[in-house]
């Protein structure tokens, strides 16, 4: 019953119902028709061993939603990410998907996978034979001062987009002051591809800047 993070949004008129993945991914293609943008989605399949025992094929159902919606090659603006890489083995070599698959990187063991080894070398070879990138914990692509661990490009010299998670405003590193100077760093100096963020409007403001100053 204690929010997490306070200063966020604290409606406590409970309108909200439900929102569908069918119902997002209408959302965004209307907004992507309106405004003459290509918005891309990114959703993740939660714990598919647990819902598959309960009868749930959560993959196919996925797979077969995006299709609905017109997702189904591997240039469409989509990635599929979970943290089980039996089920991307699954999506890829079973269901037959072309979408982008990102392995997400957690901490330890978890739901029987083994995630320092999917962070190794090897592990990061075998997620490259069906995945187009990694979606690690940001603490693994730093030290606490801040400097870049092997981590980032050993993924991508195998050939993965690298999008670390999650940025939040209330949740910095000691060696940065505020959400977009860890931002800048991670585009910046850590090199990452991508980022996994809460403020989505700061970190695109960020990575347009560094954009604008390559482009100078």
């Amino acid at each position: 019953g204690v929010p997490m993070f306070p200063y966020r949004y604290s409606g406590r008129q409970h309108h909200f119902r439900i929102h569908t993945l069918a119902a997002e991914l209408e959302l965004v293609r209307e907004l992507n028709s309106q405004l003459q943008r290509n918005v891309g989605v990114y959703p993740e399949i939660k714990a598919p061993e647990w819902h598959r025992q309960h009868g749930c094929d959560l993959g196919r159902l996925l797979l077969d939603c995006l299709m609905d919606f017109g997702y189904g090659r591997r240039d469409d603006c989509v990635f599929v990410q979970c943290f089980d890489p039996r089920e991307l083995i699954r999506l890829r070599r079973e269901l037959n998907t072309d979408l982008k698959l990102v392995q997400l990187i957690g901490n330890g063991k978890q739901d029987g996978v083994d995630h320092e080894r999917l962070a190794s070398t090897a592990g990061l070879a075998e997620i490259g034979e069906v995945a187009d990138g990694v979606g690690p914990a940001w603490q693994r692509l730093v030290d606490a001062d801040g400097q870049t661990l092997e981590f980032t490009g050993r993924a991508q010299s195998l050939g993965l987009a690298v999008h670390p998670y999650t940025f939040r405003a209330e949740q910095l590193p000691a060696f940065c002051d505020s959400l977009e100077a860890m931002l800048l760093h991670f585009m910046g100096a850590v090199g990452v591809d991508g980022v996994f963020c809460d403020f989505p409007d700061k970190a695109v403001r960020v990575r347009d800047g560094l954009r604008q100053a390559v482009a100078t």
